[in-house]
């Protein structure tokens, strides 16, 4: 044995050597293999935790805007919380339980996690960001819960705590919750202490320089100035816009310059409401001038606000051809844009154009105008948008219907009831309302009365349980309208029926618009109840009319009601005729009642019935009525 191995040392040493070698090799690559799979678990364990955390900032962003979190980010934060034991959780994992919750609008629940998160924090972190973050979420919870006493409590015990903090995150909590508060008690009608909120923020914050801040500082000068001017104090909201102006024109912080170009359209609608147009143009430009190449999407929808207010101005001085250019301008500079502030304000300029259109006479141009309108956001989903969308197939209607082309009108109605019918929008639904009005209008020229009652019936059970006022206004148009329908089909009862039904529903709203229909209705029935009624209770319905509205020509309609029923003097009917201011157009027409009046009356009753009757539907010459009258005989 001995012999074999000295003889064969050698390959026996360089064979233990290699097998040696292969053992290590094996070893050092499952090392490595270890090495790699810990490294890149690493990796993923980072990614995951950075995609956490990329979610947890967005939907705090959100809570933070007032807006809805992305379900996307949403989720990811959602699942990151399931392996939380959430009765020994920290003040973070509570945070990131309220954030999910928040997120998913279940906002009791996400007061709760807030609260507890609240009650674990350490002394320490009592005095970190954590802690005002904390209370900025609980302020917005009840914000959400519409809870504002509530919500102004929070914000005053995180200004108790941080507001002296001279950290940078911390002061713009801070000046974050000042803004949220002075929102807040404007919600709450407390004007005077709205503006001094902002100006605490305003003085305590005027020096920073952390750009977030400055952000605060600038929304706080435009708040302000639009409180004021609500308060119909315009010299203030003009300097205050241009403090906000002289003190950050320059900046270049994108949140800052949104401020300032907001702060430029304010004050050039001020100094317009001032009479002052010229000055408002040169406002308007200076904005233009300043921003027109920005790529920020909030600069570049004041841009176009500033385009399509310099364009309203210019008509307004008669300059419809320099208004028309500069519509061009907006259009053409942001055609393409994709941001849905920007699209409404260029949607507004192809409405405004194609008006300006109109009252140049060039139908046709108009019509083009509102084409292009449409067939540009006929499918967006944007609700400014799709306002301006309902309003140019209104206005394109009206224009075919001005070139006697009622078929194509009404095809243009029956576009935008079906495209908008099921909006929720409100600005939307007055205009699907409006075209329904119309379209019945049309039918009724068409002399399609049964078509035209039919019309205001889908309006009017489409919309009857509306609480927008401008939608209300159209219900009880219809309501009028199916009515003096009615009327001309001598359907004297039905009318009624439907006048004392719109009386019945709308007789506390405040709208101006509605107040007429009401007055309408009521004078109306009382006209029509002479087929039906008595005399006892037309004249109570003529009552009721005299107790609702002083306006001329209705009263003296109504006298002229009391004089049918002999309970007036032809000279009292007079009086009242002439008390009708002579720059009114009259509108009263008694087509109803003519056949009642050639069936009741004779001799020189009817010669002055048929005088006054002539009056309103033919000459409204006051003094030729007198002589007809024989009144100084």
């Amino acid at each position: 044995m001995e012999d074999f191995i000295r003889e064969n040392a050698e390959s026996i040493l360089e064979k233990a050597q290699t097998k040696l070698e292969n053992q290590l090799r094996q070893s050092n690559s499952a090392v490595e293999t270890l090495q790699q799979y810990l490294k890149e678990a690493h990796l993923v364990i980072a990614e995951k935790r950075k995609e956490v955390e990329s979610a947890a900032d967005e939907v705090q962003r959100a809570i933070t805007e007032k807006q809805e979190a992305t379900p996307e980010s949403l989720k990811i934060l959602e699942n990151s919380t399931k392996g939380i034991d959430k009765k020994h959780a920290s003040a973070q994992e509570y945070f990131s339980l309220a954030s999910v919750s928040n997120g998913n609008k279940h906002y009791r629940e996400a007061l709760k996690w807030l609260n507890l998160a609240i009650n674990v924090l350490s002394e320490e972190e009592k005095l970190s960001s954590l802690y005002a973050k904390l209370l900025f979420n609980k302020a917005l919870v009840y914000w959400r819960l519409k809870e504002p006493k509530n919500e102004i409590e929070i914000y005053n015990e995180l200004l108790k705590n941080f507001s002296e903090s001279s950290k940078d995150n911390i002061q713009v909590q801070v000046a974050r919750t000042m803004l949220n508060k002075a929102l807040t008690l404007g919600t709450l009608e407390k004007p005077q202490e709205e503006i001094d909120t902002y100006d605490l923020l305003i003085s305590r914050f005027s020096d920073s320089e952390v750009e977030a801040v400055q952000a605060e500082v600038a929304r706080a000068l435009v708040n302000k100035g639009m409180t004021l001017g609500t308060l119909e104090k315009p010299q203030g909201e003009i300097d205050t816009y241009d403090l906000l102006i002289s003190r950050f024109s320059d900046s270049e912080v994108e949140a800052v310059q949104a401020e300032v170009a907001s702060a430029l359209v304010n004050k050039g609608i001020a100094l317009g409401a001032l009479e002052k147009p010229k000055e408002a143009i040169d406002t308007y430009d200076l904005l233009i001038n300043r921003y027109s190449d920005s790529e920020a999407e909030a600069v570049q929808a004041e841009v176009a606000s500033a385009l399509v207010n310099k364009g309203m101005t210019l008509g307004t001085l008669e300059k419809p051809k320099e208004a028309i250019d500069t519509y061009d301008l907006l259009i053409n500079r942001f055609s393409d844009s994709e941001a849905e502030a920007v699209q409404a304000q260029v949607a507004r300029a192809l409405i405004n154009k194609g008006m300006t259109l109109g009252t140049l006479e060039k139908p046709q141009e108009e019509i083009d105008t509102y084409d292009l309108l449409i067939n540009r956001f006929s499918d967006s989903e944007a609700e400014a948008v799709q306002a301006q969308v309902a309003r140019a197939l209104i206005n394109k209607g009206v224009t075919l219907g001005t070139l006697e082309k009622p078929q194509e009108e009404i095809d243009t109605y029956d576009l935008l009831i079906n495209r908008f019918s099921d909006s929720e929008a409100e600005a939307v639904q007055a205009q699907v309302a409006r075209a329904l009005i119309n379209k019945g209008m049309t039918l009724g020229t068409l002399e399609k009365p049964q078509e035209e009652i039919d019309t205001y019936d889908l309006l009017i059970n489409r919309f009857s349980d509306s609480e927008a006022e401008a939608v209300q206004a159209e219900v009880a148009r219809a309501l009028i309208n199916k009515g003096m329908t009615l009327g001309t089909l001598e359907k004297p009862q039905e009318a009624i029926d439907v006048f004392d039904l719109l009386i019945e529903r709308f007789s506390h709203s405040g709208n101006e618009q509605t107040q007429k229909s009401i007055t309408i209705s009521l004078a109306n029935s009382a006209e029509l109840a002479l087929l039906v009624e008595t005399p006892k209770q037309v004249l109570m319905r003529v009552t009721k009319v005299e107790e609702y509205t002083k306006e001329a020509e209705t009263f003296a309609v109504m006298q002229f009601i009391r004089f049918l029923l002999a309970n007036k003097t032809i000279i009292e009917v007079f009086s009242a005729i002439a008390a009708i201011p002579v720059e009114t157009k009259l509108t009263w027409h008694f087509s109803e009642i003519k056949d009642y009046i050639s069936n009741n009356f004779e001799s020189k009753k009817l010669e002055q019935i048929q005088e006054i009757i002539a009056y309103f539907e033919k000459h409204q010459d006051l003094e030729t009525l007198k002589n007809k009258l024989e009144l100084d005989k």
